[in-house]
């Protein structure tokens, strides 16, 4: 899907140019969570000896514990985009910062009804940004409400179809807090069709810092997620476990970055 690419796409390329540089050929294998879970592919190839070290980059909320065999065989291994055990290195994004960025900027900005436009329920970015809103919200002492609330899929349509949903309520947002951009874009595009105006009826923020951000009009405030250097440091622990023969467990969070553009304003309603 396209905008999943757009999210892979700088994090793989990282991965592969370290890897390059020292020496290694970056193999890139997408599997299911049924594969890795029901299969063992992952434990497979570890026990078969046939890689010197693997990066995976996880995206679903599931029973992680086939990789126990990482932690046994010592085998050089990095988690990307999430943390899913204390006993396995990793390089994530904080997204409870740039959650609470998004939700500090708009409160900033008078906004007293924000929406979220959320990713999948069993996404582990999608879950931790939700969360993260839904306690910067409280913590303004704003409105928190499942009516504020919408699970999309992180494409356009959804942001489309979330926005259609919003505007019925009795006292829709005055602004929206999407959790990637193209979601963002498809709720841009729903606010027009209704004939009103971003930022000036309603605000929008994505998260990601997509090319697309500068292309839309009015250009897209959103959080920047520093995803090609998540790439680049899972690249340098994996190499360091290779050649130190250590097993030293790291874990690392970026913070992500506020970008301001012109999707979002002052409320005037």
């Amino acid at each position: 899907m396209a905008s999943s690419w757009m999210f892979y796409h700088p994090i793989l390329k990282s991965v592969s140019d370290e890897l390059s540089k020292h020496g290694y050929r970056f193999n890139l294998e997408v599997v299911s969570a049924e594969q890795v879970v029901t299969q063992g592919v992952i434990s497979s190839v570890i026990q078969e000896g046939s890689l010197d070290g693997m990066l995976l980059v996880v995206q679903d909320e599931i029973d992680y514990s086939f990789l126990d065999v990482v932690a046994e065989k010592q085998f050089p291994f990095v988690v990307l985009n999430a943390r899913v055990a204390e006993n396995i290195s990793s390089v994530k994004i904080d997204n409870e910062i740039g959650a609470r960025q998004a939700v500090s900027h708009l409160v900033e900005l008078g906004h007293r009804r924000i929406a979220h436009l959320s990713g999948p329920d069993k996404d582990l970015n999608a879950i931790e940004r939700r969360e993260a809103f839904r306690k910067a919200v409280l913590g303004a002492g704003l409105e928190w409400s499942p009516s504020l609330l919408y699970y999309g899929d992180w494409q356009r349509e959804s942001g489309w179809r979330a926005v259609r949903q919003f505007l019925e309520l009795d006292h829709p947002p005055t602004a929206i807090f999407c959790a990637n951009d193209h979601m963002a874009i498809g709720a841009m595009q729903a606010l027009r069709e209704a004939g009103l105006e971003v930022p000036k009826d309603v605000s929008i923020i994505g998260f990601d810092d997509t090319e697309l951000c500068q292309v839309v009009m009015p250009k897209l405030t959103t959080i920047r997620q520093p995803v090609d250097l998540m790439g680049q440091l899972g690249a340098q622990v994996v190499l360091r476990q290779i050649d130190e023969e250590s097993f030293e467990v790291t874990h690392t969070s970026l913070e992500p970055e506020l970008i301001l553009r012109e999707s979002t304003a002052y409320v005037t309603n």
